[in-house]
């Protein structure tokens, strides 16, 4: 058995050192990206939605504002804004924003969390802005960061949203309130402080999940960006230092 074993690793050795691999061309890549997009076109559902019918309400969220973000992704490759007409993929970017809209909800009043302001920069409208398709709003700050990554690619800030509440009027508005929210929902004690769970904490200590607290901070960071320019207040970066320092010696959940 141990020849035959090292018979195999031999032979194996010897197929690796003569298999030469070539790097892809932006052809084949091109291409890919192509097939790819057009795969993902159809699996659209005529709600707008992206998910498994099979499973209302099952992540049709998160889902949603992936496929609509590789879609506006791809038409920044193009030079192309994503709800332009002359776009190929611009039906489907509206219609996943339709449907997004109706999962938007609106939480007031903000709050002070431990004292804090989590409008300190952003108007004090006493309003924010998460994302749910449950009705117990369960992953809403997992969807919802994922959401603000995908405002942050509409590349339309000025652009009247879908279905808006009176507080929220264009892209740019929808995604303030967001990032409000985020600040809001923030854990403010416990093993968590400074992290994100799957529901949001109102002045509540408890612990915080890595495998959620990712979204909201990518979504924050794609609110900073040029054309945004929205930003949380300096103490939400405070706080989350102490969280990523709980992952560290391994108090929080990966």
């Amino acid at each position: 058995m141990k020849k035959i074993v090292l018979l195999v690793a031999i032979l194996l050795a010897l197929t690796m050192c003569f298999t030469t691999v070539k790097a892809a061309t932006q052809g084949a890549i091109d291409s890919s990206i192509a097939r790819g997009l057009k795969w993902l076109a159809a699996q659209q559902k005529p709600g707008g939605h992206f998910g498994d019918p099979d499973k209302p309400n099952y992540y049709w969220v998160a889902l949603t504002a992936f496929a609509v973000l590789k879609f506006e992704e791809h038409a920044a490759r193009l030079g192309k804004n994503p709800f332009d007409a002359t776009y190929e993929y611009h039906h489907q970017v509206d219609s996943g924003w339709t449907y997004l809209s109706t999962q938007l909800h609106t939480q007031t009043p903000m709050n002070d969390q431990s004292g804090k302001d989590p409008e300190q920069y952003t108007g004090n409208d006493n309003y924010g802005i998460f994302f749910s398709d449950r009705s117990d709003y369960w992953y809403s700050p997992y969807e919802t960061g994922i959401v603000m990554m995908a405002l942050w690619a509409s590349a339309s800030p000025n652009r009247p949203f879908p279905n808006h509440p009176s507080c929220a009027t264009t892209f740019r508005d929808v995604l303030e309130d967001c990032v409000d929210w985020c600040a809001w929902a923030q854990c403010d004690g416990g093993n968590g402080r400074g992290g994100w769970r799957y529901l949001p904490y109102d002045n509540a200590s408890g612990d915080c999940d890595n495998s959620v607290s990712q979204w909201p901070v990518l979504g924050l960071l794609s609110a900073e960006a040029p054309e945004w320019n929205i930003t949380a207040p300096a103490w939400v970066d405070s706080e989350l230092l102490g969280a990523v320092s709980q992952i560290a010696i391994g108090l929080v959940k990966m």
